[in-house]
């Protein structure tokens, strides 16, 4: 049970060393770029591994989905990112596995990853839990973690998935050994990573040149970081911290160069996307502005 490309890495190394008997996904949805519907990362590829059937639903609840995954008898319930909550009598069907994307109890919930990067953690992680009908409260069986460095949300998202996909794998062999064991979480240190709200990832002058940052660090085309910079509305994909002396709200173009300043510091745009237009180097998206020096601000 998957739907983005968090998952993909789980049922490629699955379909290699084990029998799936079906694939449970989210269906088409529309993507960020316009109205089209867009199979998920794991139809795609369930369809590219000959792998039937594939069940598409935005929900479990109901009795005719129920029975499909009965019709199944698995033996064992892997999820990764399916994007939908399990009932009891699903749960309760064979013994599930959650791989989830932080170091259980740390960032229960939807966003575990963008919410590791924008808290500024040194590390992010992986578990492999067993699910119950609590929000990512079930026991822990294996973690490992990696550095997140000055990495994306999408770069941390593919390693976390082929981290987790290892792991999971190392689970199952401790798992027909029977020599896996399971730790109950620390309920002290437990800490929710609530989904991301786009409004939350607008870029403003108020901010910290690091808050800004790290907002362009957890962006994503879900919840992509924006801002108005030279009257043009663009979507900032990297930036790094910079030392010129900028005021807050204040737009700098130096040579090929293009700096904002933020309520401490500044920072430079390596990389952006304007509205309407292919992503881009900042040097690319300064040749069209004639002052060098302007204004930014929020959407």
């Amino acid at each position: 049970m998957g739907t983005p490309e968090f998952a993909r890495p789980a049922l490629e190394k699955l379909h290699k060393t084990h029998e799936i008997v079906g694939v449970v996904t989210r269906p088409d949805a529309p993507s960020s770029r316009g109205k089209k519907l867009y199979p998920s990362v794991i139809k795609e590829k369930a369809q590219a591994l000959n792998i039937s059937p594939i069940i598409e639903t935005n929900s479990l609840k109901s009795d005719e989905v129920f029975n499909e995954l009965k019709a199944l008898n698995p033996e064992l319930i892997v999820v990764a990112a399916y994007g939908a909550i399990l009932p009891k009598r699903v749960i309760d069907l064979a013994l599930c596995i959650n791989i989830h994307a932080s170091l259980l109890p740390a960032y229960r919930g939807a966003a575990p990853i963008e919410r590791a990067i924008l808290a500024g953690e040194p590390y992010a992680g992986v578990s492999i839990m067993k699910m119950e009908e609590g929000l990512d409260t079930g026991a822990f069986a294996l973690q490992a973690q990696t550095e997140v460095g000055n990495k994306s949300s999408e770069e941390l998202t593919e390693e976390l998935g082929e981290l987790g996909a290892d792991l999971l794998l190392s689970a199952l062999e401790k798992l027909e050994a029977g020599s896996l064991e399971w730790t109950l979480q620390d309920e002290s240190h437990v800490s929710y990573a609530q989904k991301i709200d786009k409004r939350e990832m607008r870029l403003h002058p108020d901010l910290t040149q690091r808050e800004a940052l790290l907002k362009i660090q957890a962006s994503s085309d879900s919840a992509p970081a924006k801002a108005r910079i030279f009257d043009r509305n663009v979507r900032v994909l990297k930036a790094q911290a910079s030392s010129e002396k900028l005021e807050a709200g204040q737009a700098q173009i130096l040579g090929k160069r293009l700096v904002l300043g933020a309520k401490d510091a500044s920072f430079e745009i390596v990389r952006l996307k304007p509205d309407g237009k292919s992503e881009m180097d900042a040097s690319s998206f300064i040749q069209g502005i004639r002052s060098e020096n302007g204004s930014w601000g929020a959407l």
